[in-house]
């Protein structure tokens, strides 16, 4: 214990700097499993649609979504939701899935709804990810 002191009081710049690098590493790490909880892969998805009669709300522009999107999701504006985030109060009581492109935008608007509704969820990879997981698209005319 004696020479533990001793290095410490020697050495106490580079055992400030472990310790600062230490403390930097755990918060990286914790915003990461944060960013990282409300993403769901394309089969999880599927299983919380089935199992859990999740909502699935595509949030990418209308032209976007009538070229193809998840069959049952429902149309809202990411900028819209935003703005009014009341119009998700009628599914509290079921997960929701958000939806995008690439899964950046969704997984920004699920962190923001996640403190207000429990069970909000991002497609990890939006839809991009479903497609190539040969997941069933719907197009509208």
């Amino acid at each position: 214990m004696q020479d533990i002191l001793v290095f410490v009081s020697q050495h106490l710049i580079l055992v400030l700097l472990i310790f600062i690098t230490i403390v930097l590493l755990l918060f990286v790490e914790l915003i990461r499993m944060r960013r990282s909880s409300f993403y769901v892969n394309p089969q999880t998805t599927i299983q919380k649609i089935n199992h859990e009669n999740a909502v699935i709300i595509d949030i990418r522009p209308i032209e976007v979504y009538r070229k193809g999107h998840i069959v049952g999701a429902l149309s809202m504006i990411g900028q819209e939701l935003r703005a009014h985030p009341e119009k998700l109060e009628k599914f509290k009581d079921k997960p929701i899935i958000l939806i995008c492109d690439t899964g950046e935008e969704s997984r920004k608007l699920a962190a923001i709804f996640y403190q207000k509704y429990y069970d909000t969820f991002s497609l990890h990879g939006g839809m991009r990810s479903w497609m190539k997981a040969d997941m069933p698209v719907i197009k509208e005319s």
